[in-house]
């Protein structure tokens, strides 16, 4: 229900931003499988104008957005959401250089995971690295959430064009806290 309302929501949001300031859906993303920030079926959807992105992500445990101003190579965003039935805040950095993008994303929470109250926490830190090089790409990734003990995931993955508008990306990351492969494939459509 909780994920009900916060679609609708950010449908109203889009609708109101669209009409507004001449946003545009530039793309959607559906992927499948696990990885260091999501498992399962995760949809993704970037809005965007000349310099401004809107993102919304949705997955069995989170729905979140995404709101930024791109510069030269620079990406500077707030984002919001709900985990585990726990609303949550943060910054959200992503620099390119080159062939390089490098992202860093932290968020404090009201309250943990499945338990929310009116306490701010801490409940995430992500960064990484990615290199592309053509259709090959080589990642690395430190997360720490919540008292968990942190997780850095190195990772490699493919990107196939299958046409003028789709990519399908295939890919892996590996624990090394945890010592367990994480395997996951997308297709996106640029509109």
């Amino acid at each position: 229900m909780k994920k009900a309302i916060l679609i609708s929501v950010f449908a109203i949001l889009f609708t109101l931003i669209s009409s507004a300031q001449d946003y545009r859906m530039s793309d959607i993303t559906i992927s499948s499988g696990r990885g260091a920030l999501s498992s399962g079926i995760f949809i993704s959807t970037n809005i965007t104008n000349d310099q401004n992105r809107l993102t919304f992500e949705v997955e069995k445990d989170f729905a979140q957005a995404i709101f930024g101003t791109q510069m030269k190579n620079v990406f500077v965003a707030g984002s919001a959401g709900f985990f585990q039935n726990t609303p949550w805040i943060g910054p959200f950095l992503v620099f390119q250089p080159g062939i390089f993008t490098i992202i860093s994303w932290n968020g404090v929470a009201a309250g943990q995971a499945n338990n929310p109250d009116w306490k701010l926490k801490f409940i995430f830190a992500f960064h990484s690295i990615r290199m592309d090089l053509g259709p090959v790409y080589f990642s690395y990734a430190r997360i720490s959430f919540q008292k968990d003990r942190v997780n850095n995931l190195p990772g490699m993955g493919f990107i196939i064009p299958v046409g003028s508008k789709i990519t399908c990306s295939v890919g892996g990351e590996y624990t090394l806290r945890d010592k367990n492969p994480l395997f996951g494939a997308s297709l996106n459509y640029k509109l």
